[in-house]
């Protein structure tokens, strides 16, 4: 089957619009009319006109685009396209946390799961977390579910005090110090840009931190010819084609993200045919994470 034909059939005669995830593979971005990170791919969600949307990233970003197009069908075309991250860090965790400091604002990492969103103050991504933990009055910020972005966000704003979790994004988590440190003796003129989901100490080695997005930034506008990028493989994949002049270096061992992986060119165009899996969010829940989700939008 020709599914590039099919796909642009189905997304005409369906009027949607499809947002893919920087990780996704490139045979999946093709398709997209937008592609980038979470904060982006959350504001294009939010000012959609398209009666349907096509989200090709993991479960929780559906749910966040679900949330803010509430009047729209939104998709995912794998329902097991899960975020472990997200995972990780309940709500009853977060309720224990803030019957311990009820004086702490609770900021909730993106990668979680609805029902956290909902019992948060406001919503963060790794492109926003500093400036948004930085414009709250809290002293005390209960950061979930990521412990190394919580970290980062510690580091940055020595002011607050950030209780963290034990969540993590396994792609990232192992990515060492010890490894940069190797890869910088190999290639000494390269600059390092990591994913502030990496541990503190390799982020304290990385000449810049950010985002997927911002990651795309730094080596567009860098006059280096040589990046070490710490982050998933579909990244490094997506930069070597939009910057082809520039070497892409992987850090020792490819990461991937086995969630983002599942999103297939042949799961889009079931999801368009068939018209799934439909992201189906609970009103009442969907309610109070939005409020979060705008608080987020309002202060970045």
């Amino acid at each position: 089957m020709n599914f590039q034909d099919q796909i642009e059939i189905l997304k005409k005669q369906l009027n949607a619009k499809i947002l893919a995830h920087n990780y996704i593979d490139l045979e999946v971005q093709q398709y997209a009319d937008m592609i980038g990170d979470s904060l982006f791919l959350s504001r294009q969600a939010a000012k959609a006109e398209n009666p349907v949307l096509v989200f090709c990233g993991v479960k929780f970003m559906a749910e966040t685009a679900a949330v803010l197009a509430a009047d729209k069908t939104v998709l995912i075309p794998e329902k097991t396209a899960y975020c472990t991250m997200a995972q990780m860090v309940g709500v009853d965790e977060v309720k224990t946390l803030k019957n311990k400091y009820p004086q702490a604002a609770v900021v909730c990492y993106v990668n979680s799961s609805l029902e956290v969103k909902a019992v948060s103050d406001v919503v963060c991504t790794s492109a926003n977390a500093v400036e948004i933990v930085s414009k709250l009055e809290q002293h005390q910020i209960i950061f979930v579910p990521d412990q190394n972005l919580g970290a980062y966000v510690q580091y940055k704003l020595p002011q607050k005090e950030i209780i963290l979790p034990s969540g993590f994004c396994y792609v990232h988590h192992e990515i060492s110090d010890e490894d940069l440190i190797r890869l910088k003796e190999k290639y000494p003129e390269a600059e390092i840009i990591a994913h502030p989901e990496c541990p503190l100490d390799t982020l304290k080695i990385a000449d810049k931190v950010g985002s997927t997005s911002q990651m795309a930034k730094f080596v567009e506008q860098s006059d280096r010819s040589q990046f070490i990028i710490c982050t998933e493989q579909g990244m490094l994949n997506k930069m070597s084609v939009d910057f082809p002049r520039k070497s892409i270096i992987v850090p020792l061992v490819p990461r991937y993200c086995y969630g983002m992986k599942k999103i297939t060119v042949e799961s889009l165009y079931n999801s368009l045919n068939l018209l799934r899996y439909k992201v189906d969010v609970d009103p009442e829940l969907a309610g109070r994470a939005r409020k979060a989700i705008n608080r987020m939008l309002e202060l970045s």
